[in-house]
């Protein structure tokens, strides 16, 4: 059994390769790519690594090899929240600075009376978000979810 697709790379370059299909009416690879290399060079371009966040950078990049955008740019703005908030954490966790732990606070801290240890990035996503589920494997779900809608 193959391994499920959890991540924008995977299902981006799934879809261009046609090794993913959607039940998704308009999804179409504007080109034929039949070699992984080949494809993540073409993606990638002239960069070391391709920036998938925030979204709109996927979607920027899917108006480029698919129809339409299909199926990343129907994703409202609501549903692509996942990935906004996964990175903000990862900004927050990554770089520690004043404006990244300032959006942080805004969206994940602020207003909640939480113990000291969960202020901080780290320890905010070690604790509880449901009796058995960390934050942050409930923050993973949530844009799991969404990815596996694109497949659907």
């Amino acid at each position: 059994m193959a391994a499920p697709v959890i991540n924008t790379p995977d299902v981006f370059m799934g879809l261009l390769m046609g090794r993913l299909q959607t039940s998704r009416r308009g999804v179409r690879s504007l080109v034929l790519i039949q070699s992984d290399v080949v494809g993540r060079r073409v993606v990638r371009r002239d960069r070391r690594y391709v920036d998938w966040l925030p979204y709109r950078l996927t979607r920027d990049r899917a108006e480029a090899f698919f129809a339409s955008g299909e199926p990343f740019a129907s994703l409202t703005d609501s549903q692509a929240q996942p990935f906004e908030r996964v990175r903000i954490v990862r900004n927050a966790l990554a770089h520690g600075g004043e404006h990244a732990m300032r959006q942080f606070r805004k969206t994940f801290t602020d207003g909640l009376a939480l113990p000291a240890e969960q202020r901080r990035p780290a320890g905010y996503l070690r604790g509880q978000h449901a009796v058995g589920q960390t934050r942050f494997a409930h923050l993973l779900a949530e844009a799991v979810l969404v990815m596996r809608s694109l497949t659907r």
